[in-house]
């Protein structure tokens, strides 16, 4: 995490600027992992301890999963690491070029209201255009 913006409700939730985490196990990771070349992904992932301890059944399961995020364009979990949380992240840049990075939401939610995180989509994908635009 190298920067985080607060939203304007009195309870919200943050996540420590400079905090790492398991590209495995977050929806950003997940959408780097998912722009990478099949053969930088193996190399990858054949070297991280996480996905190594993971089952053969979960290793399909997170393929499967990193090939709907390319599809899609975009990486979205529901209750995944913390109870009461959506996420959403899309890729800043352009395919084929040095820069690897991902903007992304998370938020707070009832149980009794789940949203479905891909509203947050639209967003996401541009503010990423307007970033990656920038950039360029």
């Amino acid at each position: 995490v190298i920067h985080r913006v607060e939203g304007p409700r009195p309870v919200r939730l943050a996540v420590e600027v400079g905090g790492r985490f398991s590209v495995l196990n977050t929806v950003s990771g997940r959408m780097l992992l998912a722009g990478l070349p099949e053969e930088d992904l193996t190399r990858f992932l054949h070297k991280d301890p996480a996905f190594a301890s993971l089952t053969k059944a979960a290793k399909a399961r997170l393929f499967t999963r990193l090939q709907t995020i390319r599809q899609e364009g975009i990486s979205t979990a529901v209750n995944e690491s913390i109870e009461g949380v959506v996420d959403a992240a899309v890729a800043i840049g352009r395919p084929g070029t040095p820069l690897h990075a991902t903007i992304a939401i998370s938020a707070l939610h009832s149980p009794k209201r789940i949203p479905d995180p891909m509203r947050f989509a639209e967003a996401l994908r541009a503010c990423a255009a307007r970033i990656s635009q920038f950039l360029s």
